[in-house]
């Protein structure tokens, strides 16, 4: 097995709370598409700033002025997303889930001090799968409850700093994610008390948008259970593979481009963005694997909120996901 080949030295673990005047409390019901995911590992996230001038003094600029922003903006964030400093929690009264908010919940960040090669790893070079855990935060969870937000920042001293986070998928689905992400930018951009947010980086969090037979909570709070009564939130123990690799391909907007008048050459279809940059994709791994079978199965997640009727608000906080299969 890789073995990491540097160390994050753990400088502090802050807990972050939403600011004084923050609601007391606040409970969010998980709906069947949220328990599809409640036994999945945390959903990872890596992010890098490459700062283009260090300084001698960077590390020290660092934690007098960088940190305590992001810090603050985090806090003043969850004035809006409370449910992120939440635990989900299986009430012994409730048939499902819920993610349960009360004053005094915080979101726990990790601050590291690393001189591992900043631009190895965040570059588009191959790396192997291990070598970006130190970077992840772990996410508490346990028999009873799971946290649903984990942030973790290390600094590289002599280039830059990337943000670590860990969520929970069964509260935070790719696009809920994005919406927060969006937010906490907002928020740290303008340095100041953030009251509230334009609209379109408002949360939305009213369950009664989903409209679907109330026996599927029931069906899938115990689908997952290999017990009866069992309530345990601990996750799947889902194994990176032996020699796993990761790394990041750049396609381009003109490489795009180029693709589509390629299949409208053969074919005068219209194909989104989306379409081809999968379809390209698809073959480049059939390739690299060498797959020899004569079909071969695709498989990805599709937002559904536009799709609902009526459509949900893109800005909704939950899953709002389902499975699309193509064959070829």
């Amino acid at each position: 097995m890789a073995q990491v080949l540097y160390t994050v030295n753990i400088i502090e673990v802050y807990k972050v709370a939403p600011p004084h005047g923050s609601a007391r409390e606040m409970s969010l019901p998980l709906t069947f598409f949220d328990l599809l995911w409640l036994k999945l590992p945390p959903v990872q996230y890596l992010y890098f700033f490459k700062i283009p001038t260090p300084t001698p003094d960077l590390k020290t600029s660092f934690f007098l002025y960088v940190l305590p922003r992001l810090k603050h903006s985090l806090s003043l964030t969850l004035h809006n997303f409370l449910p992120l400093a939440g635990n989900i929690i299986w009430p012994q009264s409730s048939h499902k889930p819920l993610v349960k908010y009360i004053e005094g919940d915080v979101v726990s960040l990790t601050v590291g001090v690393s001189e591992a090669d900043f631009n190895y790893l965040s570059g588009n070079n191959l790396c192997q799968a291990v070598e970006c855990h130190p970077l992840i935060p772990k996410l508490a969870v346990s028999r009873d409850r799971a946290a649903v937000f984990a942030v973790q920042v290390t600094l590289f001293p002599n280039c830059g700093f990337c943000i670590g986070i860990a969520t929970h998928h069964a509260l935070l689905d790719g696009r809920s994610f994005n919406s927060f992400i969006k937010a906490w930018s907002h928020v740290c951009k303008l340095d100041e008390q953030v009251s509230s947010l334009p609209l379109e980086l408002k949360p939305f969090y009213d369950r009664s948008v989903m409209k679907y037979p109330s026996h599927l909570d029931e069906f899938y709070s115990k689908i997952y259970s290999d017990e009866p009564n069992n309530r345990s939130f601990m996750p799947w123990e889902l194994q990176v593979p032996p020699n796993s690799f990761r790394g990041v391909f750049e396609l381009t907007g003109a490489n795009i481009e180029k693709l589509r008048q390629l299949v409208e050459q053969e074919q005068p279809i219209h194909m989104s963005s989306f379409s081809i940059a999968c379809a390209y994709t698809w073959v480049c791994l059939v390739k690299a694997e060498e797959i020899s079978e004569k079909k071969v199965i695709l498989i990805f997640a599709r937002d559904c909120r536009f799709r609902l009727e009526p459509p949900i608000p893109t800005t909704y906080i939950g899953n709002c996901l389902r499975a699309t299969v193509a064959i070829a």
